[in-house]
């Protein structure tokens, strides 16, 4: 709105400016007389900017002591001052509208870091790239709170085309300091997604190093080539996990061939816009309304209408857990629905209160 008012002075500073530069034009034409229209518009544009070169003027072409001297005298300063006024109402407007822009990015930033502030739990996805746009995606489907650190404003604008909600810091992922604006001590996790595999151990280093300030279980997650050269460097700088794209590509493809309706189902499950369903998981906390029941005495498909697939305690993992499965703080259930459901379910492991 206040860009759109500068733009409407902007508008009217030229028009007054174009007026007075006619008015002077057809004035200096009927009122000194015996000139063509061209030396009307030289000497108007000499009258307003003040040159004064004293060739074509009210004392050179008009006789003194007539009305029309006088007159012509009284044009030119009234034409000056007008030309003065409407070109320094033009500065000023030019000024305002260039410096205003740099205000508003300078209060959005605020207001931005201001907001990412009070963020808790979120994640961090450093690189706005291809890779990164799909992790975006797949954050803001699952509900998830996240901040994007990327240092290139053409790509931020298009991302902020998808998620106008988008919060970002603008800067190089690699540089504490930028991880530190987008909340790092706040944050649940960290996925590093630059286009360079170097880029992504530093920011894994960076991370790992800050591990006892961190949020209790805080993972890094980073994105690798060559999983085979680059994955052991991640996993001593801090990584808890680590992604090869073209692996899982690969991998991706022979399953297509071997268990086309198994990854039909995932596809679906992943691209479904109507409802989002996924293979979820949820900690069950000391004294939640989970903890110390069996699976049955839980009633989970009746209370939200989610069937448990598997249970991880511990480092073991038990899939298709019956009934009479004993549930503990700290077990993880996983479970295939929808976001809703899915989020009923974390609320009944969360602790009482």
């Amino acid at each position: 709105m206040y860009n759109r008012e500068i733009r409407k002075r902007l508008s009217r500073s030229l028009g007054i400016i174009l007026f007075v530069f006619f008015f002077g034009v057809l004035g200096h034409y009927f009122l000194i007389g015996d000139i063509t229209l061209v030396e009307a518009v030289y000497v108007t544009i000499v009258t307003i900017g003040t040159v004064g070169y004293g060739d074509i003027t009210t004392h050179s072409h008009i006789p003194k002591g007539t009305w029309r001297h006088e007159a012509g005298e009284l044009f030119s300063c009234l034409l000056i001052i007008l030309g003065i006024s409407a070109f320094i109402y033009a500065i000023g407007v030019v000024t305002e509208f260039v410096v205003s822009g740099e205000i508003q990015r300078e209060s959005r930033r605020r207001k931005m870091q201001q907001r990412i502030a009070r963020l808790r739990g979120h994640f961090i996805v450093c690189g706005g790239g291809e890779t990164g746009l799909h992790m975006l995606r797949e954050l803001a489907r699952t509900r998830r709170s996240f901040v994007l650190v990327e240092q290139t404003e053409e790509r931020l604008k298009e991302l902020e085309e998808e998620f106008p909600d988008l919060l970002f810091v603008e800067g190089d992922a690699t540089l504490e300091s930028n991880l530190l604006l987008a909340g790092l001590e706040q944050a649940a996790g960290l996925i590093a997604a630059l286009p360079n595999e170097k880029d992504n151990l530093v920011v894994a280093i960076t991370a790992g190093q800050r591990r006892d300030k961190l949020a209790p279980g805080f993972r890094i997650a980073a994105k690798v080539t060559n999983a085979e050269a680059a994955g052991p460097k991640l996993r001593l700088a801090g990584a808890d996990a680590i992604a090869a794209p073209n692996a899982i590509s690969g991998r991706r493809m022979v399953a297509e061939m071997f268990r086309p309706a198994v990854t039909t189902f995932l596809d679906r499950m992943l691209r479904d816009t109507r409802a989002v369903m996924r293979i979820e998981e949820a900690t069950i906390q000391p004294q939640s309304a989970l903890d110390g029941l069996t699976l049955a005495q839980a009633q989970l498909p009746q209370q939200v209408g989610l069937v448990v697939a598997a249970l991880r305690q511990g480092a073991m993992l038990v899939c298709n857990p019956g009934g009479d499965q004993q549930l503990a703080a700290g077990d993880v259930l996983i479970a295939i629905g929808d976001m809703d459901r899915i989020t009923r379910l974390r609320q009944l492991a969360q602790a009482k209160g």
